[in-house]
């Protein structure tokens, strides 16, 4: 009896404790969070002056929207990249380093929950034993061991109390124990993401370097003066328009029958957008830009979305990979005996996809994928850049008719193209040539009532919103005011929508149902 009883003292003592199992877990916890306040003070400072720069180099560019490329600009754009991106990667890092101190607090606490849960199964069975025993015990039995009858049934009736607080215990550590391994999924699920986000931290890394080189690059070349970026410019505007002009003789010879239907026709929405947090600078076609003759007499052949520097670039859809190739990795040395690169389309890739449409991704800074690769709709292929042609960090988007694409070296089948000889391109039939945004989302802003002569964001939505209805001229600032232009865009609108020729100087109730419908 003395062993029953010696046990069964043990056991209570073991339910006093269960309440410590849960606290001591919250404990831990506790300290690990405050083991970090410290750290994460630290890290504070330095993100805080690293957002004031950006902060700062944002003004400035938005001081020279609008104005003509200069050296100036150049270099702010550079610097805000770089120090964007250098801001992505110290939080990043931080957000693995606090996610995995969490992990390793959780699995400690499921441990200990496990092991608490394993000691109390071993002492109900032991008292279900005591229990079974004491049941078998005969009427003699019970009289040599128990003063009375009734002391004994006390006896029976205290184990079964027991065995029942001590299976609910258990049970309550079990769900205790499954919450946290569902967290600890979580977790685990969540730390999968920051390593990827890490690889792609760990590319934009290469990107700051890009970035840092480009500048030392530009100023090198310039040797700092407005004057010699200005001549710099003018070169390369001229070597870009003897490419165009070979590839556009090689695309007029390129005569293909396309077939329409071995291609997916227009669908808004079919794709998803290749870039996150943009500004359309360019349509596709007949730009003002490309009525100015920007593109030897011919139409805008993509969409510009302008985005800072090492911004992920993804597939819009399904497909494999046609040609990943960097064409400033090519050029010669003319008679001069200078080394000139050629200018195109900088870093490209090249994806055909499973609905006969091809898609072009053009001016990035670096490439993530090659030749024959496999990608899915919305992984990173690139990150954006402005190598090539372009006058500012951007993404260049096209969209073609798979059957009218050809994959050539330019020298195999031009020799006019000197610099560009051993470029690896996409030579498109003219006829093959889609509009982007026949395919791309219908981007939702939030509209609201506004009138002439008013100002604040919510003209500047509105601005936004008929730019991407391509009624807002593309070229003008959202400068957020209700003046002419935007009178005469909102006109344009509702008379597209049919809300009746009116003077276009007030958006009002009727004319915001109309947008959200479309939407419905």
């Amino acid at each position: 009896m003395e062993t029953i009883i010696s046990k069964l003292k043990y056991v209570f003592l073991l339910i006093l404790c269960v309440g410590v199992v849960f606290s001591s877990g919250v404990v831990f916890a506790e300290d690990t969070v405050e083991g970090l306040s410290s750290q994460i003070d630290n890290q504070e400072k330095d993100i805080k002056s690293l957002d004031a720069q950006i902060a700062a180099d944002k003004r400035k560019l938005q001081q020279l929207e609008g104005q003509k490329n200069s050296l100036s600009k150049t270099i702010t754009n550079l610097d805000y990249s770089r120090r964007t991106l250098e801001r992505d990667i110290y939080s990043t890092s931080d957000q693995i380093d606090r996610t995995d101190k969490e992990i390793t607090s959780i699995s400690e606490q499921i441990i200990d929950l496990q092991e608490n849960i394993e000691t109390n199964k071993k002492f109900i069975s032991e008292t279900i034993q005591e229990l079974s025993r004491e049941q078998e015990k005969t009427f003699w039995e019970v009289i040599l061991f128990y003063d009375t009858f009734s002391k004994y049934l006390d006896r029976i009736a205290h184990f079964e109390s027991t065995g029942k607080i001590l299976q609910q215990k258990v049970v309550s550590l079990g769900k205790t124990k499954s919450i946290l391994e569902n967290k600890n999924e979580e977790k685990e699920e969540k730390k999968e993401q920051l390593v990827d986000l890490t690889e792609q931290l760990s590319d934009k890394k290469k990107v700051v370097e890009y970035t840092k080189q480009e500048k030392q690059k530009v100023l090198a070349q310039t040797k700092n003066t407005e004057q010699r970026y200005q001549q710099t410019l003018s070169e390369k505007l001229e070597l870009k328009k003897q490419f165009e002009q070979t590839l556009l003789e090689l695309e007029s010879r390129l005569q293909i029958a396309i077939d329409k239907s071995l291609f997916a026709g227009r669908s808004q929405g079919l794709f998803s957008w290749p870039v996150s947090n943009f500004r359309i600078t360019q349509f596709f076609g007949n730009t003002s830009f490309a009525k100015s003759g920007a593109y030897n007499g011919r139409g805008h052949s993509g969409t510009d979305f302008a985005v800072p520097t090492g911004t992920p670039v993804r597939a819009v859809m399904d497909g494999t990979v046609w040609s990943a190739f960097n064409t400033d990795g090519v050029g010669g040395r003319g008679a001069d005996g200078v080394y000139r690169q050629c200018v195109s389309y900088g870093k490209y890739v090249l994806i055909k996809h499973d609905n006969g449409l091809s898609t072009l991704y053009a001016h990035n800074s670096l490439l993530k994928v090659s030749n024959g690769q496999r990608v899915k709709r919305g992984q990173i292929i690139a990150y954006s850049g402005s190598t090539g042609y372009s006058t500012g960090p951007h993404l260049h988007f096209s969209t073609y008719a798979t059957q009218g694409v050809q994959v050539k070296r330019l020298g195999d089948v031009s020799s006019r193209s000197f610099y560009c000889r051993d470029s690896v391109i996409p030579i498109i039939s003219l006829n093959a040539y889609l509009d982007p945004y026949d395919y791309l989302p219908r981007p939702k802003f939030s509209v609201k009532t506004a009138s002439y002569g008013q100002s604040g964001s919510h003209v500047r939505s509105l601005q936004m919103m008929m730019k991407h209805e391509r009624i807002f001229p593309i070229e003008v600032s959202a400068n957020g005011y209700y003046g002419d232009i935007t009178a005469k865009a909102v006109k344009e609108w509702q008379k597209k929508y049919g809300l009746g020729n009116t003077d276009g100087k007030s958006f009002g109730s009727k004319s915001v149902s109309r947008y959200n419908l479309l939407f419905k």
